[in-house]
């Protein structure tokens, strides 16, 4: 039997938050809200990040953020 026949797999985005500014964007990351991995970051590697996002990012634009989820099916 083929097992990669059985299983399946979709993935799946979902919008997490809007910002309608990037500074909105910049103040949520730099307070960790709902991000458990940015608490893996001391206070100076979260400061490099949020200039990393605020230099690769237009200002002028509206933000989306969304999460990546992968689900998988399989068939005994």
């Amino acid at each position: 039997m083929d097992l990669e026949k059985l299983r399946k797999e979709v993935k799946l985005w979902e919008t997490r938050k809007v910002y309608h500014t990037k500074d909105q964007l910049l103040k949520d990351l730099s307070e960790r809200t709902g991000r458990s991995i940015l608490h893996e970051l001391d206070d100076n590697e979260l400061r490099i990040f949020i200039n990393h996002v605020d230099k690769s990012l237009s200002s002028n634009k509206s933000i989306i953020e969304e999460d990546r989820w992968t689900i998988w099916r399989a068939v005994k």
